[in-house]
């Protein structure tokens, strides 16, 4: 007779839709909140633009302003002046750069308000933590997953992993139904040494056939 074992269990999202960082910043706004569902195209979150302004401003005109006002002296002078004219070509190299930069400025300002480009329910841990947070470039800030697609993830211990195979059956018991059983199929099998006590080996199953109910809390599995 297979043996049994008993572990928590919980449902995750399947292939959910990471929304990252697109640059330094600060968040002034969170527009969404967890377990609110959101369409393509609505708002998530806002930066603090203030800081931005204000380089490009100064870059405008303090740098970009300067070089092509130098730049027009020198054309000006070239026609009496050799060295003038000389230091055209270097003064129209150090234009391109300014405008590239007041360029880069105005394009991550275009980028402050971080839009969806997807549909789902917003996966969240703490928001209020988020107002006022120093990103970096690339940062993960939160998911966007699809409710119609969800999956288990099991800690089971060390000690009881031999007896977990992968593509091997799992039974999962909701708390909101808990005489109903789910079965599942061991996906893909990961260490979790994040436990203080225990080192826990992280099981990830699929449902057989229909969807699992998403945001549901999930008793046990087997």
């Amino acid at each position: 007779m297979p043996a049994r074992i008993t572990a928590p269990v919980q449902v995750m999202p399947d292939a959910p839709y990471y929304v990252f960082a697109p640059f330094d910043g600060i968040i002034q706004d969170l527009a969404v909140r967890p377990g609110e569902r959101i369409k393509k195209g609505d708002l998530i979150f806002r930066y603090d633009t203030r800081v931005l302004e204000k380089r490009l401003e100064e870059a405008q005109r303090g740098g970009l302003a300067v070089a092509m006002a130098e730049l027009t002296r020198l054309e000006g002078a070239a026609y009496t002046d050799e060295e003038a004219r000389a230091r055209i070509p270097v003064q129209k190299l150090e234009v391109e750069r300014r405008k590239s930069e007041v360029a880069f400025l105005q394009q991550q300002l275009e980028m402050s308000e971080v839009i969806s480009e997807s549909e789902g329910v917003v996966v969240l841990e703490d928001p209020d933590a988020l107002i006022g947070a120093s990103l970096m470039t690339g940062e993960m800030v939160l998911s966007i997953a699809d409710p119609n697609r969800t999956k288990l993830r099991i800690m089971v211990p060390v000690s009881d992993a031999g007896w977990v195979k992968e593509n091997g059956p799992a039974v999962a018991w909701l708390d909101s139904n808990p005489l109903r059983a789910i079965k599942a199929k061991v996906t893909r099998i990961g260490f979790d040494v994040k436990c203080r006590t225990n080192t826990f080996l992280r099981f990830w199953s699929k449902r057989r056939g229909k969807k699992i109910p998403a945001r549901l809390p999930v008793r046990e599995a087997r």
